[in-house]
């Protein structure tokens, strides 16, 4: 998923009431999870630690941008829904310019 539909996906969170809820909408969006994981999307979805501002986006305070081409293009960034909105410091991305994971 982009970074642009991951902050799409995340505002549908953000009207959830219950990690039942933030499953069944990850779910629907092909996210594979499970209790856990949308109980961690879940409780840190309120603390803006995914952000998207300016056109450049952000996880836990830093830019999200490729470390070979320096591409920070949420369009062009992919990445694991539940990793990123559950603010993980070990999350993984793939950059669409020149292939690099990161």
């Amino acid at each position: 998923m982009t970074l642009t539909d991951i902050n799409e996906l995340r505002q549908q969170v953000l009207h959830c009431k219950s990690v039942q809820e933030v499953q069944a909408l990850l779910d629907d969006n092909g996210e594979d999870n499970d209790l856990e994981s949308a109980e961690s999307v879940y409780q840190t979805i309120e603390k803006d630690s995914f952000s998207l501002k300016d056109g450049k986006v952000f996880l836990n305070g830093k830019l999200i941008a490729c470390p070979d081409c320096k591409n920070d293009s949420p369009d062009k960034i992919l990445s694991n829904a539940v990793e990123v909105l559950s603010a993980s410091e070990n999350a993984h991305f793939g950059c669409c310019e020149c292939g690099t994971m990161f």
